[in-house]
């Protein structure tokens, strides 16, 4: 935890971590007893909070045992608490220092209904089958005295996500209340929801009804990114398109950079699943438009990975002709997809061999 809030994330967070455990567990009193360690090291000892748990864990437990142990010779014996005091230094005197230093863990209480958090609250209220999405949901969220929060609806959505009419009435009371601020996750995680079930006429209404609002929360590239995908799964290949035009049409998103993400997205989100050709005919389309248009690598990529998932050779082996008559160049990704794809047969890896010399 000390090194997590100190680092930008948990990856970096991992590695820093990593040395501290080693020290600690090395100066932990255990492989080695603080008695052992040099004298210019038990600093470290003392201030390891590893070595504090483990001296007041076994102290507590075995440090006023009178009961005799066997040692390692299978000749003498000894008391308990004396093995402790002499091998490891362990003192059971020193118990209540330990304690100290090592607050006890506070025994855990049953909670009331009073006491429960807005999310058990919300998730009792969700739950209930007597309560039907609408206005009686709404009045029950009232008078349960939630204090609407984005966290609190961001982890209540990716606990019901399936549950899109439920959620969307909490979405609709928390925006109601005066103290909630409005959060674009949100509303986006909401029209994730939405699309997931299928619901696609009820997120175009609060997609649209958001578009005509307030300008400062007009929806953003993600929200459209969640459509497009949303469509692909579910089939509608056509519907996703449509989805990236119109999104390209909106004056607030005419930024060339999150026209070119949804653009690539939208490529591949429909090779993913199996539109492939659908999504290399809206290239050759998007390139009779604009002539001068050549696609990037990050494209080839896409539609090479997606030829190789739906099993369409032939058009994989086009598709690297016609790069290399673009000359462009592959990258390590270009080389990876081709690997892991012509790895199952060595024929077709001897085939490919020969196209790519």
């Amino acid at each position: 935890m000390m090194t997590t809030s100190v680092t930008p994330n948990h990856n970096v967070a991992a590695i820093l971590a990593a040395p501290f455990y080693m020290m600690w567990n090395l100066f932990s009193g255990f492989m080695i007893s603080h008695m052992r360690i040099p004298i210019w090291w038990r600093w470290y000892y003392w201030a390891n909070p590893i070595a504090w748990s483990l001296y007041g864990l076994l102290t507590s437990q075995y440090g006023n045992l009178n009961e005799s142990v066997r040692l390692t010779d299978g000749v003498h014996s000894m008391p308990i608490k004396q093995l402790l005091k002499h091998q490891f230094g362990f003192r059971h005197d020193f118990l209540g220092i330990a304690g100290l230093v090592v607050p006890p863990t506070p025994s855990p209480q049953n909670p009331d209904s009073a006491t429960l958090s807005d999310f058990t609250r919300i998730s009792e209220l969700l739950s209930n089958p007597s309560l039907q999405p609408g206005e009686g949901l709404e009045e029950a969220l009232t008078a349960a005295r939630i204090s609407p929060s984005p966290n609190l609806l961001l982890q209540t959505f990716s606990h019901f996500d399936s549950t899109p009419k439920p959620l969307f009435t909490l979405f609709s009371w928390a925006h109601k209340r005066p103290d909630f601020q409005f959060s674009m996750a949100v509303f986006n995680a909401m029209v994730n929801s939405l699309g997931k079930a299928r619901e696609f006429d009820s997120a175009w209404c609060l997609i649209l009804d958001q578009i005509k609002g307030d300008p400062s929360r007009r929806p953003d590239s993600d929200t459209f990114l969640t459509m497009i995908r949303r469509y692909a799964r579910a089939g509608l290949p056509l519907a996703a398109i449509r989805t990236f035009e119109y999104a390209c049409s909106l004056d607030f998103l005419g930024d060339s950079d999150p026209e070119k993400n949804l653009f690539e997205t939208l490529l591949d989100a429909l090779c993913k699943e199996g539109h492939v050709r659908i999504a290399s005919q809206y290239i050759d389309k998007h390139r009779a438009k604009d002539p001068s248009w050549l696609p990037p690598i990050r494209i080839y990529n896409i539609l090479l990975n997606g030829w190789f998932r739906s099993r369409k050779l032939k058009h994989a082996e086009r598709l690297w002709v016609q790069m290399k008559k673009e000359n462009v160049k592959p990258t390590v990704v270009t080389y990876g997809t081709i690997i892991e794809d012509c790895a199952e047969c060595a024929a077709l890896t001897w085939q490919w061999s020969c196209s790519m010399r």
